[in-house]
């Protein structure tokens, strides 16, 4: 086992045998642990904050929401499903994640291939930066619509801001929105597939 996970695993450890002390001592009035600066410590070892966003990986895997599916080919009306933000009917765990706000989505279609299969679970990260070339989780306005793509920043030829949604399937051809069409968009950081099997 590397050192450094073995030192991770060590600290969980040693986490976990102070949490179970506290409680099983009789210490389980929260306020008091809470106004005493321990449990604060404790937790921030574990999943470490600054103004709520974690300044390093945690040590614990982040649980992520699989939201609704994302289409790897022409847009889709996307939907919540209803649910309040990091609500979700099923999560994956994430390791090296800080992101709070990160979340997945299965990929239905095949304008992301060779790269992404129909199936893949893609974790985004709205907290990552997006730069030319990544590929990206797209809210177009005003229909609510979704979609997967690599993403281009480019100018037309008056010099306005448009993006271009590039498939990377050579089967599909490339859309190019006016940026105020596009809500979002939130960079992928993690894809987990299936491994097939004979």
């Amino acid at each position: 086992m590397p050192s450094d996970v073995r030192t991770q695993v060590a600290e969980q450890r040693r986490i976990a045998r102070r949490l179970r002390e506290i409680i099983s001592s009789g210490q389980n009035d929260l306020d008091a642990l809470h106004s005493s600066g321990e449990l604060r410590r404790l937790v921030d070892r574990i999943d470490p904050q600054e103004g709520g966003v974690s300044v390093q990986p945690a040590l614990l895997p982040r649980e992520v929401p699989l939201i609704n599916c994302v289409t790897a080919g022409q847009p889709s009306e996307f939907t919540d499903l209803g649910y309040p933000a990091r609500v979700a009917d099923d999560y994956v765990r994430v390791p090296d994640l800080a992101d709070p706000d990160a979340f997945a989505a299965r990929i239905v279609g095949d304008s992301m291939e060779p790269e992404y299969r129909e199936g893949d679970v893609v974790v985004f990260s709205p907290a990552a930066r997006v730069r030319s070339g990544a590929d990206c989780f797209a809210r177009l306005e005003p229909d609510a619509e979704t979609t997967f793509k690599r993403v281009y920043f480019e100018a037309d030829g008056d010099g306005a801001e448009i993006i271009r949604l590039q498939p990377l399937n050579a089967c599909y051809p490339p859309r190019t929105l006016p940026r105020d069409r596009v809500a979002g968009l939130y960079r992928a950081v993690t894809v987990m597939r299936a491994i097939e099997s004979d």
